[in-house]
């Protein structure tokens, strides 16, 4: 074969090999967008307006959810459902996260987030507490521009048992604890003097950073994390299980 015959001979190939990985490229991208397409959203913004708005909506700036909750159940889990809320908001349920992120933003002026205490029987056992945010595993609440307004509990709301389930944001009992996260900017907190549980109940571990805060009625010291906080006033570089920016907690 002549030098002429071998060139056009390896151009040929040559060729077929850039139509091969040209076909392959296509072939992988229609499967990339495939895969995304099948894949659910991760991240979901709702509107939610306790007053004027209905869970069957859909969650629009246009037709807001009524609560949190139902906005919450739309997510997948290890999601994260940012609620833009239009009203203020009393936690009427328990809203259960599953590993999953909650991020709440008033809409305007700020909004006032407030917890509705209750109490119920368990196999023949008071079981008295605040409903609120309940986490499992690596679940994260991100709360903007509201005020978090926590409860006196007086009788007969005051014998609790345990003071996790009386903290508006804590961990539920699960296997996997992971490291729960409370982040709060530009946030009000209005706590009781004497308050039974605390603002955020990690149970075990967990992240705790307030950035532009303010407390409106007494300082949060000894109030804000659940069993890391006794003394009021503890140095945070003290405690090892939790990750903060205060110097004290």
């Amino acid at each position: 074969m002549s030098l002429s015959g071998d060139i056009a001979g390896l151009v040929s190939e040559s060729r077929k090999l850039q139509e091969y990985f040209a076909n392959y490229r296509n072939e992988a991208e229609v499967e990339r967008k495939a895969a995304l397409a099948a894949a659910p959203d991760m991240m979901k913004v709702f509107w939610v307006d306790q007053i004027n708005g209905d869970d069957d909506n859909s969650g629009n700036e246009n037709e807001p959810l009524r609560s949190i909750e139902k906005a919450v159940k739309r997510v997948p889990e290890v999601g994260i459902c940012k609620v833009k809320l239009l009203s203020d908001y009393h936690f009427s349920e328990i809203v259960s996260l599953n590993h999953q992120g909650l991020y709440i933003d008033s809409v305007g002026e700020q909004h006032t987030l407030t917890f509705q205490p209750y109490s119920l029987g368990d196999n023949g056992q008071e079981v008295r507490g605040l409903r609120g945010i309940n986490m499992a595993g690596r679940s994260m609440v991100l709360l903007n521009n509201v005020k978090l307004q926590v409860p006196e509990l007086t009788a007969p709301y005051s014998n609790m048992i345990r003071r996790s389930i009386a903290s508006p944001i804590r961990v539920g009992y699960s296997r996997d604890l992971g490291m729960p996260s409370l982040f709060m900017s530009y946030c009000d907190l209005s706590l009781p003097e004497n308050i039974f549980g605390n603002v955020f109940a990690p149970l075990a571990i967990g992240t705790v950073v307030l950035f532009e805060c303010t407390t409106s009625d007494n300082p949060y010291l000894g109030k804000l994390v659940s069993g890391f906080t006794d003394p009021a006033g503890t140095e945070a570089s003290s405690i090892s299980s939790i990750t903060t920016n205060l110097e004290k907690i």
